[in-house]
């Protein structure tokens, strides 16, 4: 065993006047990713490292930038990350001093631990041979006849020395590979601590994305609620304006009533007239009424015409129907007075006859006999392309939806044609699906006008005056306001049916990437329900028949389009469809 007794002696200045410490400003190389200095430097005056055009940043802990550096201010090392071996570094520092480690404290050899030899053995074992080599130059000084021995002590001596020197040799071997090694575990050692940073920092970069992923997630989906919010508040208010414009109607078609109950207590005065005129076409352009033979009949007229423009300025869901409603009431306005001095009404031979006027069912509208062609086309809704062909019975105008593309087709009675990609399905608010919508049209109404001035009481006539003409003429301004306002109502209800399409459009289930799946088939092998799912299988649109008449015909069809999740529904438009008794489809209304 060893007796470990030899201290590792340390000689520190003191750093006072007396025994300053010495500056030191060396340029030395690192090797195995440290560099040791001359002295032992002192950590209160600072230590400064330049070189390489690198700005170097000394730390106490590990090197986890490439431009760090640590320092041992007990052994006087300075350590760096081993990408830097090699490079030629200048050291600035104040020197304290240096440590003296005693031969004793050096091994050379080890078992499991122990230490069975030192560099103090082998410095030993060579004094002994140096020693011994002087006897024996001593010993031959003092006698020749002692050669041989002195000789043989001599070679004694040099294999000692030898031995020594292999010792010398086997110790620095030794040290070598274990500089070695040391240095190739710190390089590993600095590889790992690189690669462990390069993982922390790609760890903090992908947190700090998904961190913004998931805010621009949420963000899009409040941004997607507050539109769908007021998409639905716009169509509700939309109803609520149809709602509006419907009651507007109802009131002309009162005021209608009413001054057709008047003209008829004008036209029993009409009969006793005793004299006609050939025509007042001639005054149409600057005399639209004549003035009533009491005040009763002018407040009257007055009353039409204040409906008339009231009529006129809400029905601004279809440009023609505006219009049309704008003549109507320029019309009743014109002829209140004309009614009240014996004009005649529209005779009722030319109610339901070809040029004439449409008449109106039970329920408010036009008899389907009375209607063009047109309004008898006939939507299909099948599942594929082979479906769609085997159709018959088909004439021009009819349409056909496929559920697996999305694609539409319109028929002109003989072959199909494509159409944009499910457009024509989309809410339409032109002049064909307003629900009691007058039934007489443009040339009609004309027509109509044209004979109500045909009267030939020319009595009444000439009692106009200038005051009467004046107020025609105001009245006829009126009339013309009406028509400017239908004409920009004609400009907003293009722009609201093109905002209402694209709003569809963008739920319709055309992209290509969706699948459709039928299911509950009815017994005439009509599928019901139709599932549309995006790629990630979650739904996008379930289509739903319901409410089915008995002949065949289903009278509600319902859309319900789902956001991302595929659980929550973002819209629902529903179809009310009306068929006549052949079951074509004679009117669609979204509800």
């Amino acid at each position: 065993m060893f007796e470990y007794n030899s201290p590792i002696i340390s000689m520190r200045r003191k750093g006072t006047p007396d025994d300053p410490f010495i500056p030191y400003e060396e340029t030395l190389q690192i090797s195995n990713g440290k560099v040791s200095l001359t002295e032992i430097p002192n950590r209160t005056d600072g230590f400064e490292v330049t070189g390489e055009d690198i700005f170097w940043i000394e730390t106490d802990g590990e090197l986890k930038q490439n431009n760090w550096y640590q320092v041992d201010y007990n052994i006087g090392e300075v350590r760096f990350i081993g990408l830097h071996n090699g490079k030629s570094l200048t050291f600035k520092y104040l020197g304290e001093g240096s440590q003296f480690i005693p031969v004793d404290r050096v091994y050379t050899k080890h078992n499991n631990g122990d230490v069975t030899e030192t560099l103090g053995d082998i410095i030993e074992q060579g004094t002994t041979a140096i020693d011994s080599l002087k006897e024996i130059n001593q010993a031959i000084a003092n006698a020749d006849s002692a050669t041989t021995s002195a000789n043989n002590a001599a070679t004694l001596a040099n294999e000692k020395a030898n031995l020594a020197q292999d010792k010398i040799n086997e110790i620095d071997e030794s040290e070598t590979i274990r500089i070695t090694n040391e240095n190739q575990r710190v390089i590993n050692e600095n590889e790992r601590l690189t690669k462990e940073t390069e993982r922390e920092s790609n760890e903090v970069e992908r947190k700090t994305n998904e961190t913004n992923r998931i805010s621009s997630e949420s963000q899009r989906e409040l941004n997607e609620n507050e539109r769908l919010s007021n998409e639905l508040l716009r169509i509700q208010q939309e109803q609520n304006r149809q709602t509006n414009t419907q009651t507007a109607i109802s009131s002309a078609e009162i005021a209608t009533n009413n001054a057709n109950t008047k003209a008829q207590l004008a036209d029993d005065k009409a009969n006793l007239a005793q004299a006609k005129v050939d025509s007042l076409n001639s005054l149409e352009t600057t005399v639209n009424q004549t003035i009533a033979d009491s005040q009763t009949a002018t407040a009257n007229a007055n009353l039409a015409t204040t409906n008339a423009n009231s009529s006129a300025t809400e029905a601004n869901t279809q440009a023609q129907y505006a219009k049309t409603q704008g003549d109507y009431a320029k019309t009743q306005g014109d002829s209140l007075q004309d009614i009240i001095d014996g004009t005649g009404l529209i005779p009722s031979t030319e109610k339901g006859q070809p040029n004439g006027v449409a008449t109106l069912d039970g329920n408010g509208k036009v008899p389907l006999n009375q209607l063009p062609d047109i309004s008898q086309e006939k939507t299909y809704i099948v599942l594929d392309e082979t479906e769609r062909l085997a159709l018959t019975g088909l004439k021009s105008g009819d349409r056909c939806y496929e559920k697996n593309t999305g694609d539409s087709y319109i028929h002109d009675g003989l072959v199909w044609h494509i159409q944009a990609k499910a457009d024509w399905e989309n809410v339409n608010l032109d002049w064909n699906n307003i629900s009691n919508r007058p039934s007489s049209s443009p040339a009609q109404i004309d027509n109509s006008v044209s004979k109500v001035h045909s009267h030939s009481n020319k009595t009444v006539l000439d009692k106009l005056t200038q005051s009467d003409l004046d107020k025609i003429t105001s009245n006829e301004t009126k009339i013309s306001n009406v028509e400017t306002k239908t004409t920009e109502n004609t400009n907003n209800i293009n722009t609201l049916n093109t905002k209402v399409d694209n709003h569809l459009n963008d739920y319709m289930p055309h992209d290509s990437g969706l699948s459709s799946y039928a299911s509950d088939v009815d017994p005439n092998g009509v599928y019901t329900v139709v599932d549309f799912r995006r790629t990630d299988s979650s739904l996008h649109l379930k289509s739903t028949l319901s409410n089915p008449d008995g002949n065949g015909n289903y009278q509600t069809v319902t859309w319900q389009f789902y956001k991302s999740n595929g659980t929550t529904i973002a819209l629902t438009v529903k179809w009310t469809i009306t068929y006549d008794a052949e079951g074509n489809i004679v009117n669609k209304e979204v509800e």
